[in-house]
């Protein structure tokens, strides 16, 4: 929500609702802003709301004047970043936070197993996903650093025609290189 005429709630779908796609429209509807967004992910399309064709939810969406943006992370730092957030019970503290190091004992097999499912993942997406016109953001690319994460927003104002904003994050990863040994 840090540009004006923009909303951009965060993960929607994270509870079940008796109608996903209904209940995402009427968030959009309800949005006070000219632009709406939120965001979910694979496992609580599938999993959690139990989507039983996810190609066919997204087609109705897109139907309905929804755009897609796919965020894909590499596999190895999707692994890591989960592995290590579940250890220590943190995703993300405030931005500016006191920097408390975090030790983490580190087991080969559970993060192997954790690296091998995060792979599956992608894969699955990337061949999904490839049936939609999207806009792809790259993580590691598009979105490390404050300037690759305006010169996205500024592409994403552009894209949704309202005017550009200079933005911060109010978060940052729990697990930043200086918070944490491994």
């Amino acid at each position: 929500d840090s540009v004006p005429g923009v909303t951009c709630e965060m993960e929607m779908l994270h509870f079940a609702v008796a109608s996903p796609s209904r209940y995402l429209k009427t968030l959009a509807r309800k949005s006070p802003t000219e632009v709406y967004g939120c965001k979910f992910l694979t496992y609580q399309m599938l999993e959690v709301n139990k989507i039983r064709d996810p190609r066919a939810f997204l087609d109705d969406l897109v139907a309905d004047g929804f755009e897609i943006v796919h965020l894909i992370r590499r596999s190895f730092d999707q692994a890591f970043s989960l592995y290590a957030a579940q250890l220590v019970g943190k995703f993300k503290v405030e931005k500016g936070a006191k920097a408390e190091t975090t030790d983490i004992v580190f087991d080969k097999d559970t993060f192997i197993k954790q690296l091998r499912l995060s792979e599956a993942q992608l894969a699955w997406e990337r061949s999904f996903m490839a049936y939609f016109d999207r806009i792809e953001v790259q993580y590691e690319r598009d979105l490390i650093g404050d300037a690759t994460q305006q010169q996205t927003i500024d592409r994403f104002c552009d894209h949704f025609g309202v005017a550009r904003a200079t933005v911060s994050a109010r978060v940052e990863k729990a697990l930043s290189a200086k918070r944490t040994r491994v």
